[in-house]
C-alpha cells in the first residue's frame, strides 16, 4: 500500500508511513523491541538457563502456580476490583452516587484515610492498596443494600443484572471470609473454632461460586457486566482451593496483609533515591531493617544492653522494623482530650466501681499502640462466657471459659473512657442486642463498665438505613431515627489486618 492510499485524497497517514518504513528496514528493530517487551534478548536461546529449561518436561514453567506466594493480590487487588467494577456498571448514574457515598462513610468509620474507591465523575475505580480493597470488600455488601432503593434490590418475577452482580459480590465476600478467618479460642471461643470450615467445604463453596459465575456469563442481559470477571484471576481462583489449601491447610500461612506495612519502607527507599541507586538503596535499607528486626526479637542473644533502644534514632529504626518480628502487644491506656459532656449513667456506674473520693479523669478515647484507637461512639467486641450477663460490669471470658460451649462474642458501643485508680483503662459501654439475623440495636437504657484488656477488639457498626436516610450536600449521609445496625467483627474480616 502506498502512503497516499490511506485516505484517498493525497494526505499521508502517519501510521501507514511508519509501518512502511519499518518494513523497509528489515524488521530488526521490531524484533528487538518485541523481545525487550517480553523480557528477553536476541541471544536468549543460547543462554545456559534456556538449555536447562529445554531438558525439563514441556509445560513445567507454564504450570507454575504463581498464586501461591501472593494470594492476597488475587483476592483483593484482582477479583474484588473486577466485581466492584461490574456492580457499578450495572447501576444508573444516580444509584452509583448513592453507593459511592455509602462506601465513603463506611470506610471513614473503618479508620481509612482514602475513602473514595469509586470516582463518580470519571465513572472509574480509583487505585487503592491491598488492605484498602480488603476493607472495601468487608463493607461493600452492606453499603450496597443500605444505600439503594428497595425496587432496585428486589424486582418481582425476574432477576435483574444488578441482582446477579449483587449475588456474585455476596457469595464472593462469604467465600473470602470463610477462607481468611482464623478463629482463636481466646478471642472467638471454642464453638467458633469447631465450626471453622474444612478444606473440603471451602472447595465446595468455591466450586459453587464459580458455577454461579459461569451460569451468569451465559445470560445475554448480564454479559456486559459479568464480562468484568472474565479475567485470568477468576480462573486462578481454583488453584488456591485445589493446590494451596490442601498443602498449607489455611491461607494465613501465605497471606501478605500481615507484612504489607513492612514493604512500605522499602518502597519509600526506592522512590526517594536519585534515580541511579534505587535498587541498591532499597537493598541496603532491607538489610538494616532485617538487622534491627533480629536484634529486637532477642537483644540478649546479640549482647545488646537494654538501654540501647532508648536512643531516639534507634527507637525510630526499631519502629520501622516492627513489621518483621512479633512482640507482645501493648496495654490499653486512656488517650485524647478531656471529655466534658459525660452521660449521667456513665458517672453513676463509674462512682459505683471507684473508691470514695476518687476524681475520675474522663477522656475521649483509648489507645493501644499504633494499631488501635477507640473514640467515644466506636464499637468494640470481646468474648463473654455463656452464663455471664453482668449487671453493671461486662463479664470477660477466662481461658477456661472461652473453651466451654456457649461462649460468644458480644458487641458494645462506647460512651466514655476513664483511668481507674490503678491506671487501668476503663470504658463505659452500651450493649448491642440482636433484632434479626444480621441486625442489632443499642440498649441505651443499660450502661456497663468494661475493663479494656487484651481480648477487646475494635469492631465496626454500620447504620442499617431504612429509607429515612438521605445524602447531604457534603456527600455525607444523614441517618434517620431508626436504631438498627450491621455489626462487623473478626469473623467479617474487620479490621483488614488482624492478628
Amino acid at each position: 500500500m502506498e502512503a497516499s492510499d490511506a485516505h484517498g485524497d493525497g494526505r499521508v497517514a502517519d501510521n501507514v508511513e511508519i509501518a512502511g518504513n519499518r518494513r523497509h528496514t528489515g524488521g530488526g528493530g521490531d524484533i528487538a523491541d518485541g523481545l525487550k517487551l517480553l523480557g528477553m534478548r536476541s541471544d536468549t536461546d543460547t543462554s545456559v538457563f534456556h538449555e536447562w529449561s529445554s531438558a525439563l518436561p514441556t509445560g513445567t514453567f507454564d504450570a507454575y502456580r504463581s498464586v501461591v506466594p501472593a494470594p492476597d493480590h488475587l483476592f483483593f487487588n484482582g477479583l474484588t476490583v473486577n466485581i466492584m467494577r461490574g456492580c457499578m456498571q450495572a447501576l444508573v448514574a444516580s444509584d452509583r452516587e448513592l453507593v459511592s457515598c455509602s462506601l465513603r462513610e463506611a470506610l471513614a468509620s473503618s479508620g481509612l484515610r482514602r475513602t473514595r474507591p469509586y470516582n463518580v465523575k470519571s465513572r472509574r475505580l480509583n487505585s487503592l492498596g491491598m488492605s484498602e480493597w480488603s476493607a472495601v470488600l468487608t463493607v461493600a455488601p452492606v453499603c450496597f443494600r443500605r444505600a439503594l432503593p428497595r425496587d432496585v434490590l428486589h424486582v418481582r418475577g425476574r432477576e435483574t443484572p444488578f441482582q446477579v452482580m449483587m449475588s456474585i459480590l455476596e457469595q464472593y465476600c462469604a467465600l473470602v471470609r470463610a477462607t481468611y478467618f482464623c478463629p482463636r479460642v481466646v478471642l472467638d471461643g471454642g464453638d467458633a473454632c469447631s465450626r471453622a470450615p474444612s478444606v473440603q467445604s471451602l472447595q465446595r463453596q468455591s466450586s459453587a461460586f464459580l458455577a454461579y459465575v459461569d451460569a451468569s456469563m451465559r445470560r445475554r442481559d448480564c454479559a456486559p457486566f459479568v464480562a468484568c470477571l472474565d479475567k485470568p484471576n477468576l480462573h486462578r481462583l481454583q488453584e488456591v482451593f485445589s493446590f494451596v489449601l490442601p498443602h498449607f491447610l489455611h491461607i494465613r500461612h501465605v497471606r501478605e496483609l500481615f507484612f504489607e506495612s513492612a514493604h512500605q519502607p522499602l518502597k519509600h527507599a526506592a522512590l526517594s533515591g536519585n534515580g541511579h541507586d534505587d535498587s541498591r538503596r532499597a537493598f541496603s535499607r532491607m538489610l538494616e531493617t532485617e538487622s534491627f528486626s533480629r536484634v529486637a526479637s532477642d537483644p540478649g542473644k546479640f549482647n545488646v544492653p537494654p538501654h540501647f533502644f532508648d536512643h531516639p534514632g534507634i527507637a525510630k529504626q526499631l519502629k520501622e522494623a516492627a513489621g518483621l518480628f512479633t512482640r507482645a502487644g501493648e496495654d490499653w491506656r486512656v488517650a485524647g482530650g478531656v471529655l466534658i459532656d459525660v452521660p449521667v449513667s456513665a458517672k453513676a456506674v463509674a462512682a459505683y466501681h471507684c473508691t470514695t473520693g476518687y476524681a475520675v479523669p474522663w477522656r475521649k478515647g483509648a489507645t493501644r499502640g499504633n494499631a488501635d484507637y477507640l473514640r467515644v461512639g466506636d464499637t468494640v467486641s470481646l468474648l463473654c462466657p455463656r452464663d455471664g450477663e453482668g449487671i453493671s460490669m461486662v463479664p470477660v471470658a477466662t481461658s477456661k471459659e472461652a473453651a466451654e460451649p456457649g461462649a460468644a462474642v458480644r458487641f458494645f458501643k462506647t460512651t466514655a473512657f476513664y483511668a481507674s485508680a490503678s491506671g487501668q483503662a476503663v470504658a463505659l459501654v452500651h450493649p448491642f442486642l440482636p433484632v434479626d439475623k444480621d441486625l442489632w440495636t443499642v440498649d441505651v437504657d443499660r450502661t456497663m463498665s468494661l475493663t479494656l484488656s487484651g481480648g477487646v477488639r475494635r469492631s465496626l457498626a454500620l447504620h442499617a438505613c431504612q429509607g429515612d436516610c438521605r445524602v447531604a450536600s457534603s456527600a455525607s449521609i444523614e441517618h434517620g431515627a431508626a436504631g438498627e445496625w450491621h455489626l462487623l467483627g473478626r469473623a467479617s474480616l474487620f479490621p483488614a489486618i488482624s492478628g
